[in-house]
C-alpha cells in the first residue's frame, strides 16, 4: 500500500487492520502450538509476566473472561507448573503468580514468535522496519487512549443527550 500525505487514508487502515489481526493471530496459534500453550493460557501468562500477585478476579477482569473459565485455566496451569497458587487475604480466594517455568514458556513463546515475524519481514530493508515500529508505535498508542472507541466522548461526531 502507498501512502500520500502524513499518512494511508482511514479507509485503507480500517481495512488493513483486520488483515493484520488474522495474520498475527495465526503466527501466535503456531507459536503456541509449538511451545504448548493455548492464547489463552498464553494471555494469562503474559498478565502474569512482571506482576508480584494477581488475583482470579483481576485476571478475569484482563483477560474479559468469567470467573469459571479463569479458574479451570488456573488449575491446569498451576497442574503444569507454569503458575503458583498463593495466599490471599480472604481464605476464600487465591492469587496467582508466575513461576521460573512459566516465565520460560512465555520467554520461549516470544521466541518463537519473533522468529516467524522475521521470517515474513524478511524482504523489509533495516530502515523500513524503523518506519514500521515507529508507525505501529504510534498507532498502538493512539488505540490506547480513552475515548478511542467509535462514538465515545472523544470522538468528533459523538453527542451526549444529556
Amino acid at each position: 500500500m502507498t501512502s500520500t500525505g502524513n499518512g494511508p487514508p482511514l479507509e485503507q487502515l480500517a481495512d488493513v487492520l483486520p488483515l493484520l489481526h488474522v495474520g498475527f493471530h495465526e503466527i501466535d496459534e503456531r507459536a503456541g502450538a509449538l511451545v504448548g500453550l493455548t492464547e489463552t493460557q498464553r494471555q494469562l501468562l503474559e498478565c502474569l509476566s512482571g506482576k508480584v500477585l494477581l488475583s482470579n478476579s483481576q485476571l478475569c477482569v484482563l483477560l474479559g473472561r468469567v470467573q469459571s473459565s479463569v479458574s479451570e485455566l488456573t488449575d491446569r496451569l498451576v497442574q503444569r507448573g507454569l503458575i503458583t497458587r498463593e495466599p490471599h487475604r480472604d481464605r476464600r480466594k487465591s492469587n496467582f503468580k508466575l513461576t521460573p517455568d512459566g516465565a520460560r514458556a512465555l520467554a520461549e513463546f516470544n521466541q518463537v514468535r519473533a522468529r516467524a515475524l522475521s521470517s515474513r519481514l524478511a524482504s523489509y530493508s533495516d530502515e523500513s522496519m524503523v518506519r514500521l515500529v515507529e508507525s505501529l508505535g504510534h498507532l498502538a498508542q493512539a488505540l490506547r487512549r480513552p475515548g478511542a472507541v467509535a462514538g465515545g466522548e472523544s470522538d468528533p461526531g459523538y453527542h451526549s443527550n444529556n
